[in-house]
């Protein structure tokens, strides 16, 4: 067919002739060799704007008209939400905060790990039985594990607060907002793998102040800063 010129003006006669789809196929290769071609990006946004005013369906329409956009404007990037926003937290069930916990953990820095959860949610009467092992984090709702190394009674409201980082395990067990019995380490581990932006879970844009501090010798996740409430407030077996 010639150069990307020759190819464009013969092109345009077809989309004289009402040839959209045809149009749009042969500008769709110009532009992937030449994405800064304005002629072909705009006759190729053009030919997909008349698909999508001929096409009787919603989700073709709206898909030719983006794709129109796309190629005149360029591609858009939406505004990150946080799934761990205040505001959002509290609407979701117990289950699927552990399971946003899961999908989040970066089984990498998790690696050697292993240390099992039972959680008793008083305001809800809920039970889970929570397990790291194998770098992947799993629960069990309704649930109450056999030899947990650590058993956490508090409230959703408390779980909450440590998601969206305005609060810590260690804060709710001092003010007497949660009760905690069993190993130490094991709600440690918990407490630094806890939010998106902890280097125990998968990267993130931004910082949480609450996760800064030094990594411990040999450990992938870095020390709380305000776990050393701890000591005092779990019993250790």
């Amino acid at each position: 067919m010639g150069g990307a010129a020759q190819v464009i003006e013969r092109t345009r006669g077809d989309f004289e002739r009402g040839e959209y789809r045809w149009v749009a196929q042969v500008m769709n290769q110009v532009v992937f060799a030449q994405p800064e071609n304005g002629e072909a990006r705009e006759l190729a946004a053009d030919a997909l704007g008349q698909m999508g005013y001929q096409a009787g369906s919603a989700t073709w329409r709206n898909a030719y008209i983006l794709g129109a956009q796309e190629l005149r404007h360029g591609i858009k990037r939406g505004a990150r939400t946080a799934v761990t926003r205040p505001g959002l937290m509290p609407a979701l069930s117990t289950d699927v905060v552990f399971d946003y916990m899961a999908a989040r953990l970066n089984s990498s820095k998790t690696a050697g790990q292993s240390w099992r959860i039972a959680w008793h949610f008083e305001d809800l009467g809920e039970h889970f039985a929570m397990t790291l092992e194998n770098a992947t984090l799993t629960h069990l709702p309704g649930r109450t594990a056999g030899r947990p190394d650590v058993a956490v009674t508090t409230s959703r409201t408390t779980l909450d607060g440590v998601m969206t980082g305005t609060s810590s395990m260690g804060d709710a067990i001092t003010k007497g907002e949660a009760t905690a019995t069993g190993t130490l380490p094991s709600l440690r581990s918990f407490s630094r793998c806890r939010t998106t932006s902890s280097p125990c879970l998968t990267s993130s844009n931004r910082e949480d102040p609450h996760d800064a501090g030094t990594p411990h010798a040999g450990s992938p996740c870095p020390r709380d800063r305000r776990i050393p409430e701890f000591s005092a407030a779990v019993q250790t077996r």
